[in-house]
């Protein structure tokens, strides 16, 4: 799969002399040298405390507090309501999707309220605004795939099995608003064996699949968090793809798996050059000698070229 077309470029800002002095890439970079994958969010929970295990993988971002649009006084307009019976133990559950009154900004939706039968109320929030994860006119959106595996008839809420043993507890995926060419914020809410939800993921990343990786039945959850930049004919900032895996049983957060994501991205991507999307590693997609796409430090770009011509 190549994934280099479906890369939308960023906005540019100030060139740095780093690729100034580049003639080959005649491109822009940004003020930033390394860009950050997981960015904080505008999202706010209430309920169970998130604990994030001690391991190896990187846990997703913790929520921040939520801006003065919401407050005690805020009056709510229900968008969506539907309940769902969870696990073998059929455990009631009613989702409860909210807008405050007179609302104007992106989104259909910015509050999330899920009531399990015996389990605190859980509320999330979401500013980035939450829309329906599937638009029929877009036939070739990536997740236009996953409408025949939700769980619940509803435009909004994609609840999808989170194994495949079907009275597992499932996951429920909610799609935000996409600004400028930042990557969507994604949010997966998964359920502890009590039934009390629980936020796995919270960050920003434009879903690519939900599949079992590693053989283990339990789905894991790949995206991209940043959006490339072509910097110069057939150069391409270094963005690589995250596969996050969530946790079973579900107590905590999904983390971000450095094993499963270089193996996704040896498959899926031009190589691996660690987790983190970098201005400052490049993609040449048609090195000059010929051969499979290589990735290096931006510095080295014009040496490659160089040396070719020798």
């Amino acid at each position: 799969m190549k994934l280099g077309s479906m890369f939308v470029p960023r906005s540019k800002q100030n060139c740095i002399s780093a690729l100034v002095a580049i003639a080959l890439l005649g491109g822009c970079k940004h003020a930033d040298k390394e860009k950050v994958a997981t960015q904080p969010a505008p999202a706010t929970q209430s309920s169970v405390a998130d604990q994030h295990p001690a391991a190896t993988t990187v846990p997703s971002p913790a929520a921040s507090p939520t801006t003065s649009v919401i407050s005690v006084s805020t009056k709510w307009k229900t968008i969506e309501e539907l309940s769902y019976p969870l696990g073998a133990q059929r455990l009631s559950a009613h989702f409860i999707l909210q807008l405050p009154a007179g609302y104007s900004d992106p989104g259909d939706f910015i509050r999330i309220r899920i009531q399990v039968e015996g389990q605190p109320e859980f509320v999330l929030d979401n500013l980035d605004g939450w829309i329906e994860y599937h638009d029929p006119k877009q036939k070739h959106d990536r997740y236009a795939k996953l409408t025949s595996l939700n769980l619940v008839h509803s435009k909004y809420l994609l609840m999808v099995p989170s194994t495949v043993n079907p009275q597992e507890l499932p996951l429920v995926v909610l799609r935000s608003w996409q600004y400028a060419s930042d990557a969507e914020r994604l949010h997966v809410i998964g359920f502890h064996p009590s039934g009390q939800p629980i936020t796995l993921l919270n960050t920003k990343l434009d879903l690519l699949e939900l599949v079992d990786l590693d053989g283990d039945g339990n789905l894991e959850i790949a995206g991209r968090p940043c959006l490339s930049e072509e910097v110069g004919e057939g150069v391409l900032t270094y963005d690589p793809l995250h596969v996050y895996k969530v946790p079973h049983p579900t107590t905590s957060p999904a983390v971000l798996s450095l094993e499963l994501s270089k193996a996704y991205n040896l498959k899926n991507y031009y190589g691996w050059a660690g987790p983190k999307c970098s201005e400052g590693m490049v993609v040449v997609e048609h090195p000059p000698g010929g051969g499979k796409p290589v990735i290096l430090p931006v510095g080295d770009v014009e040496k490659l070229f160089a040396e070719q011509k020798m």
